[in-house]
């Protein structure tokens, strides 16, 4: 089947009517125009209000990518942190230990080697204690970060939604020119269908 110049399907026509057709073209393309002219027309005016949503704005979103991942961050360090924190627990605790058994030695060689087990552990100890002590100054700032992210998130969202606000205001008050317009592009499409 053929496509009408309104766009609607329809059987295909004999011959003489496509001559028919085909004479008349313009006057039917310049009306096929104006029908879909007029249809978009009707689309844009029964639009209706979109809800409010500030993760639309581009800046907001990269704004709230960003806290989630800042927020996803200090969770890790804080696991991190208190991985550290045990590592560190165990190895104070295992020099702890080595001075004891130091003292319950009773040869020279026993002494040195539990003097040299005391020392490894000092050593993990120290360089745990340092892996924790940066850990924690990467966390201040992490939190820092989100503090001022959140703080930048809740900026943009109240401005966005005074915009969203007035704009809806906007609607509003021109709801009456909009009905006026959709009318009368009404009437002329039913005098195009016609």
């Amino acid at each position: 089947g053929r496509t009408s110049t309104l766009g609607e399907p329809r059987e295909r026509p004999c011959p003489r009517c496509i001559r028919r057709a085909r004479i008349d073209y313009e006057r039917w393309d310049a009306l096929g125009r104006r029908w879909r002219r007029l249809r978009r027309r009707l689309r844009e005016l029964d639009r209706v209000a979109t809800p409010f949503s500030p993760r639309r704005s581009p800046a907001f979103r990269d704004v709230d990518d960003g806290l989630i991942d800042a927020r996803g961050r200090v969770e890790s360090l804080n696991a991190t942190i208190a991985a550290l924190d045990a590592a560190l627990a165990s190895a104070e605790a295992g020099v702890a230990e080595s001075e004891l058994r130091v003292a319950r030695t009773r040869t020279a060689g026993g002494a040195e080697r539990r003097r040299g087990e005391r020392a490894r552990h000092a050593a993990e100890a120290k360089r745990v204690r340092t892996a924790r002590d940066r850990t924690a100054a990467v966390l201040d700032e992490q939190r820092m970060r989100v503090v001022e992210l959140d703080r930048e998130r809740t900026r943009l969202e109240r401005e966005l939604r005074a915009r969203h606000e007035s704009s809806e205001r906007a609607r509003r008050h021109s709801q009456a020119k909009r009905d006026a317009e959709r009318a009368a592009a009404l009437r002329e499409l039913r005098t195009v269908e016609i």
